[in-house]
């Protein structure tokens, strides 16, 4: 779907549907590297997404370089993944291949992870958010910075096969997270372009209920 890389800055993907994209190899809906920077993924809708040979169905992140590398004033090296709905995305090699999400922390294998946090988004039904070993979920590295919180695995509800609106009673109604997160700010609409929180909290997804 998506193929980005970047040696330094900040990658930003919100607001977006990802569908029915495959990759050979990593990330059949977003492939995402940095070097040095900042990774942001908020407000996505990642759906039916498929990498054949490896890792990351839904989406593929990497970042190099370590937690507490400066990159701009303010800024440090970090992963940040917020109210994104991963739903029945694929990986085939096999195992904790992260059918939804693979996070690779360690790109450059220095034993010197980045930051992640992983807060407010909804899985298919086989992710361990504590350990980052699993199915749904990997991530390589947890053991330094990470945080995580008010993740969920439930049907989204959506409103149709390939309508990703929500329904109401959808559990992502209200379930995001607003400070997700400062730099940059939420997005102040969803996809439609209709009011990004309209309720208590902003939704799970590019659709706001």
């Amino acid at each position: 779907g998506v193929y980005l890389y970047s040696y330094t800055g900040t990658i930003y993907i919100a607001n977006n549907e990802f569908y029915g994209n495959s990759a050979t190899h990593y990330g059949g809906g977003v492939y995402a590297h940095l070097f040095s920077g900042i990774i942001r993924l908020i407000n996505n809708t990642f759906v039916s997404n498929s990498a054949f040979e490896y890792y990351g169905g839904g989406a593929f992140v990497r970042v190099d370089e370590e937690f507490g590398t400066r990159v701009a004033p303010g800024h440090q090296v970090r992963i940040s993944i917020y109210n994104n709905i991963f739903w029945q995305n694929i990986a085939h090699a096999g195992g904790n291949d992260g059918d939804d999400l693979y996070i690779d922390s360690d790109g450059d294998r220095d034993d010197r992870p980045p930051e992640i946090e992983l807060h407010n988004n909804n899985f298919s039904g086989n992710a361990n958010f504590a350990g980052g070993k699993s199915e749904d979920l990997y991530i390589r590295r947890v053991d330094y910075g990470y945080k995580q919180s008010g993740n969920i695995q439930a049907d989204p509800k959506f409103v149709g096969v390939a309508d990703f609106r929500l329904k109401e009673g959808s559990p992502c109604i209200d379930a995001g997270r607003n400070d997700a997160p400062v730099l940059p700010m939420l997005p102040k609409t969803d996809r439609d372009g209709k009011p990004r929180i309209n309720g208590r909290a902003v939704d799970m997804g590019a659709y706001e209920f």
